[in-house]
Order: C-alpha cells, then sequence, then structure tokens
C-alpha cells in the first residue's frame, strides 16, 4: 500500500508576496549618460531601458529594489516600475533582474509495505523568488524632435530632419528588437519591428 503526502505549505506561505524598496540619491546631480538609441521594454507602466540610455537629460531620484513571491517573479521588474512611478520617476535604468532560492515544496510518496514504511521518494520542486533593481529617473528637458523611432510616413524636410546615420542605427535596432521576439515566439511583434526596421533603411536611402 502506497501513501502520498503532498506538501503546499510552501507554496501557500509565498503565493502573494511581493515587497518594493526606494532608496533616494543624495548628491549633486551630474551629467548622467546618455545615448542615440537604446532598447526599451515598454510592457509595463513605466519604459525601461534594458540596455542604453535616454537621449535626452535626465536625473536620478534613487534605486528601486524589487522582491517577489515565485509566483510572481515573471512581475518582479513591472513591480519595480511601478513603485518608481509612485516616487515620481519617468523611466527607469536596468540595473539587474535574479532569482533567489527560497525553499522547495516538500511533495513526496511514503511506501508502507507489510505494515512498515519501506522507503521514500522526494518529489519537491525547488522554489526561486524573484529580485529586481532599477534607477528611476526623471526628465529635465523637452524630448528631441522627432526622429526615426517615432515617425515615418515620408522623409522629413524641415530643419529637424533625422541624419541617414540616424536612420540606419534605428533600423539596426529595430532588427535586433525583431530577432528577441521571434525567438521568444512573438511573430507578430516580429513582422513589426521588421517592417519598421525597412522603413528605416528606406528612408535612409534618401537623406543625403
Amino acid at each position: 500500500m502506497r501513501f502520498c503526502f503532498p506538501a503546499l505549505a510552501v507554496v501557500l506561505l509565498f503565493a502573494g508576496c511581493a515587497e518594493s524598496t526606494f532608496t533616494a540619491y543624495k548628491g549633486a546631480q551630474v551629467d548622467w549618460p546618455t545615448s542615440p538609441g537604446a532598447f526599451i521594454d515598454e510592457s509595463c507602466s513605466l519604459p525601461i531601458y534594458r540596455e542604453g540610455y535616454p537621449d535626452r537629460a535626465y536625473e536620478v531620484l534613487g534605486t528601486v529594489s524589487t522582491k517577489t513571491a515565485p509566483v510572481r517573479r515573471s512581475e518582479t521588474l513591472c513591480l519595480a516600475a511601478e513603485k518608481a512611478k509612485e516616487m515620481g520617476a519617468d523611466a527607469v535604468l536596468f540595473l539587474d533582474e535574479s532569482k533567489e532560492y527560497v525553499g522547495t515544496t516538500g511533495g513526496g510518496n511514503f511506501y508502507n509495505y507489510g505494515g512498515s514504511v519501506t522507503g521514500y521518494t522526494d518529489h519537491g520542486t525547488a522554489l526561486y523568488a524573484g529580485r529586481a533593481a532599477v534607477y528611476a529617473i526623471k526628465f529635465i528637458d523637452s524630448p528631441k524632435p522627432a526622429t526615426p523611432q517615432n515617425r515615418f510616413g515620408g522623409i522629413p524636410v524641415d530643419e529637424n530632419q533625422p541624419t541617414r546615420q540616424e536612420y540606419l542605427q534605428a533600423a539596426a535596432i529595430w532588427r535586433a528588437e525583431a530577432r528577441a521576439k521571434a525567438d521568444q515566439g512573438d511573430y507578430q511583434a516580429a513582422a513589426d519591428l521588421q517592417t519598421r526596421a525597412e522603413q528605416a533603411e528606406a528612408a535612409a536611402g534618401g537623406v543625403n
């Protein structure tokens, strides 16, 4: 005869836990780094600059550190962005994302033959909490004039026309994002990004 004893206590313990901590930056604001292009995750309440920096000046408000329960590990970065938004941030700069071992579900099988326990098979599952850290930032100037990242429909002919290099930089970024989306199985988003890249390259061909 076999008896099974699944243990759900650990799962229940960590099911809904999440905490975010904001640490304010104290000191002089400096000329924080900027870049003409960046990889930006826009799936959360604030833009997350995963690679690269904004193309405009900003100040650093502080850092946000977030820890979530195993069942909410995929939400860790978005929770950090939400906390940063509460603190007045316009965007966040990615610092770190990781997981932390917090325990194991204790499920297993005791084997009982002839009135005595003769063995135990462990079927436990390791549980990992999510961790993330970001810089909370606030922009201090107006957005730059329209660029390939936010304007198409013909080559601009005013003084704010993007350069050929800017068009090609945008195309390269979108092609890289398209490959990443395809790897994740999001083929529609990959196709849209590929189209934008092709439009940028076509626009670059018309700029001297």
